[in-house]
């Protein structure tokens, strides 16, 4: 992957610009709606009916609007400039199978993830839009939170010319007071919205080898999915998905069992 994407945006780190305009470009969208990154007076949020999140994050990657939704035989890249498509995926990545099989043979794929670094919960009355109860949330978004998406992927990976990023920043999240619990904020409650509001940071992964950053340096040589999931702070079900894609991906090998349990090393 090249450092540079678009002319002011890299994959490569964040700088202090990069942050500021990340900054400015979700400021920008909740004034007016307006993306400050490109053409005067084009439309950042609604299109195509995207959230905020995903419109923020598409905005910073490439500022010109003429290379975003960029249509690639029956499907519409979020980003496409000089033999390089940019994949800005907020939630399940299965949608993602046909894009990544009809996009790699031609170009260049890169899929950004972005992840709550850190985030705030308000709610909202669906009958009223009152919205109350700002609180921070006590998780974290880390690396680990990729596997699971990309658990989806399996039946197409790997790739040639995929690759993927981990793109960290800061959240106000709004929920909907429509769950079945007595507080209404459980089982089935849905989220309405996010809004980015920092940058923090990314983190890469191009290579076979880069894959080996997602085995925690804690485990023993020889593995199984309760040790994972206690290294990587995840369910077991969650650890034992996450296993079968780094397996997939070449990261890890199976070496037998324990008992029921598969046993895996890392594929160095």
């Amino acid at each position: 992957m090249s450092a540079e994407l678009s002319g002011k945006a890299s994959l490569s780190g964040v700088t202090p610009e990069d942050a500021a305009r990340f900054c400015e470009i979700s400021r920008r969208a909740l004034i007016d709606g307006r993306d400050s990154g490109g053409a005067e007076g084009a439309p950042l949020i609604g299109t195509l009916g995207e959230r905020t999140l995903h419109a923020v994050v598409k905005a910073y990657f490439e500022p010109d609007p003429a290379f975003r939704e960029v249509r690639i035989g029956r499907y519409v890249a979020d980003i496409c400039r000089d033999g390089r498509v940019i994949e800005i995926q907020t939630r399940s990545f299965r949608s993602l199978r046909g894009k990544l099989r009809a996009f790699a043979p031609g170009y260049h794929v890169t899929v950004v993830y972005p992840v709550a670094r850190e985030k705030y919960v308000s709610w909202i009355d669906p009958e009223t839009g009152e919205i109350t109860s700002r609180r921070k949330s006590p998780k974290r978004g880390t690396v680990y939170d990729l596997l699971p998406e990309l658990y989806a992927l399996r039946p197409v990976m790997p790739l040639e010319n995929v690759d993927f990023a981990v793109l960290f920043v800061d959240t106000e999240e709004y929920r909907l007071l429509n769950g079945r619990s007595r507080d209404r904020k459980r089982f089935g409650a849905e989220r309405a919205e996010r809004i980015p509001t920092a940058l923090g940071g990314i983190e890469r992964f191009e290579t076979p080898e880069d894959w080996l950053k997602l085995i925690p340096d804690t485990l023993p040589e020889d593995f199984g999915t309760a040790d994972f999931a206690g290294a990587a702070r995840m369910t077991r079900y969650t650890a034992g998905n996450s296993l079968r894609t780094l397996e997939t991906l070449g990261a890890v090998v199976r070496v037998g069992r324990n008992g029921n349990a598969l046993v895996y090393k890392r594929n160095q």
